[in-house]
């Protein structure tokens, strides 16, 4: 890739030059203008709650979490729309991919143990592995599993600085 950064260069262009990565095909709906943005907006929207007065977040979750239970049960009456608040909707989106990357980082830290958890990855017992995990957010994800993986495989720069990349 020469002298660019990741963030200048497209996603075809990357896995083309990635031994590992191989695609015939791409198709990319609503991507992010830069992979960092929709990695760094994730985070965000985990963190919605924070908007809300600390002293009413816990009971603004459960109410949000109640909400989606009472969806899932087809017990509300149809409406033009949803029964979320924008904070409501941001943080619901961030915890889907919050918990998706909690699996990710589980399955990969099964398969390629890097060190970084410090509790046991075992199949049975996984609260508080999952809790550990589920303290990392996306940036902490590039930071300290991605980026250290694909520099211990030679695909990345022993000095590459993490800020530059994303």
């Amino acid at each position: 890739m020469g002298k660019q950064s990741i963030k200048e260069v497209s996603i075809a262009a990357i896995t083309n030059q990635l031994p590992l990565v191989q695609f015939d095909r791409y198709v990319a709906i609503n991507t992010p203008v830069r992979m960092a943005q929709g990695v760094l907006k994730l985070d965000e929207f985990y963190r919605a709650p924070l908007n809300w007065p600390a002293a009413e977040r816990t009971r603004d979750i459960e109410n949000t979490f109640l909400k989606v239970a009472a969806l899932s049960q087809n017990t509300l009456t149809p409406q033009t729309s949803l029964p979320f608040s924008a904070i409501e909707s941001k943080f619901l989106i961030g915890l889907i991919f919050r918990l998706s990357l909690r699996d990710i980082i589980f399955s990969s830290q099964q398969r390629n143990n890097q060190g970084v958890l410090h509790h046991p990855i075992r199949n049975w017992k996984r609260d508080s592995l999952y809790q550990e995990i589920l303290q990392y957010s996306y940036q902490d994800y590039i930071d300290q599993f991605a980026i250290p993986y694909y520099q211990a495989r030679g695909l990345a720069s022993a000095a590459a600085d993490h800020r530059k990349i994303w």
